[in-house]
């Protein structure tokens, strides 16, 4: 072979590798999003008895420059392709506002179960002419291995005027299609950065 030839196919072999690892790691990140979905049942927040889903916002209208929610959380509430888990840890929501860490709910192995309603209270901001917004999150993990993870996050909102929120929660639209998780790789392993090693495979 020339030796410039040579040279060539050199530099074109890394760049061949590089391009299959990056068509890989996007077919793996495409397949996981519904294995993702079948973990969404491990928690779930409830705002008046109705389900929130993650990075959905619950709106409240304000009496005396407040809101108060009431919430509560439910985990294993095992629907469509997401299944029930065992969970052991005590499972609490984390956020900014007041008595949040009061909204928690105990686990019953792999049984469905919810905590108490907890009023959750957020203030309108420049007295009363603002809204005021909290964000929560609340994660849940199994322990069966590999251990399942779901992580919701929710904002709460409190409009100033009557007549400011939708007449229903808001949630967002979602689209999924159900398919098998990728036998090379457990991709219902979570967080993310476990999937990395999926890419070596």
């Amino acid at each position: 072979m020339h030796p410039r030839a040579s040279d060539e196919h050199a530099r074109a072999a890394p760049k061949r590798c590089y391009l299959a690892i990056a068509i890989l790691a996007v077919g793996i990140i495409g397949t996981t999003a519904p294995c993702w979905a079948q973990n969404e049942c491990l928690a779930k927040l409830k705002a008046a008895n109705v389900d929130v889903a993650d990075d959905g916002t619950v709106c409240g209208e304000a009496q005396n420059k407040a809101c108060v929610f009431q919430l509560q959380l439910c985990l294993n509430q095992a629907d469509g392709g997401c299944t029930a888990a065992p969970m052991k840890r005590k499972v609490k929501a984390r956020g900014s506002c007041a008595a949040i860490r009061k909204l928690r709910a105990k686990p019953d192995g792999s049984h469905a179960a919810c905590g108490s309603v907890i009023g959750i209270k957020v203030k309108t901001k420049k007295k009363g002419r603002r809204e005021g917004k909290c964000k929560l999150v609340i994660t849940a993990k199994s322990t069966d291995k590999p251990a399942r993870r779901d992580v919701d996050k929710v904002t709460l909102v409190c409009r100033p005027n009557p007549g400011d929120c939708p007449a229903t929660v808001t949630t967002p639209v979602t689209t999924t299609t159900t398919l098998p998780c990728i036998p090379a790789c457990d991709c219902c392993v979570q967080p993310i950065s476990d999937l990395l090693g999926c890419v070596s495979h």
